[in-house]
């Protein structure tokens, strides 16, 4: 497994729970695109022999490859890491899942 895949399974994991939420908020506010700060995907994370943590995941990711393959961009936002998903992305996996 890839460390973006790892990334990617983590947050359809995260969104199976808080998706619809997520959804319904960011529509009041009609946001384009959410930030998911890192940390708040610690408990979701899935541990596999090359990324025993997801910060190792986090930290041997291509955030290019992340962009290209899974239309999420990695950046940081006072300090921490998140996760800047678009909200069609969003919805695509809450239908999906």
């Amino acid at each position: 497994m890839t460390p973006e895949e790892a990334i990617y399974k983590t947050l359809v994991n995260y969104i199976k729970v808080h998706g619809k939420r997520i959804i319904s908020i960011s529509s009041v506010f009609n946001q384009k695109e959410i930030s998911i700060e890192i940390r708040s995907l610690f408990r979701y994370y899935e541990p596999t022999p090359e990324y025993p943590k997801l910060e190792n995941a986090i930290n041997n990711c291509n955030p290019d490859t992340l962009l290209k393959k899974y239309s999420i961009k990695l950046a940081e936002r006072n300090n921490q890491k998140v996760l800047i998903v678009d909200i069609n992305l969003l919805k695509n996996i809450v239908k999906n899942n």
